[in-house]
């Protein structure tokens, strides 16, 4: 079917189905955007000095701490002796 029926005013959406175009930007306007140059030495630096190792282990320290406590808190004093029924 190549001809879409008339969609009736009432049923028409208030938001737009398609995003309009953008205009283009001129040249001039490009030409004054500062251009960013980065050695790969510098973000190779930057990405060492992380501390991620550091961060990873006390998480990994604080988790087993708080296990360790909730596992002895619930193994530690005296059970109290069974009764049968």
């Amino acid at each position: 079917m190549t001809h879409s029926p008339p969609i009736p005013e009432a049923n028409r959406s208030p938001y737009p189905i398609a995003e309009p175009p953008h205009p283009e930007p001129a040249a001039d306007e490009t030409a004054n955007l500062p251009v960013v140059v980065e050695d790969t030495d510098s973000v190779i630096d930057r990405l060492r000095a992380l501390p991620l190792g550091r961060i990873g282990a006390a998480v990994g320290l604080g988790g087993a701490l708080i296990a360790g406590m909730l596992l002895g808190w619930r193994r530690s004093g005296k059970r109290p002796a069974r009764t049968r029924k």
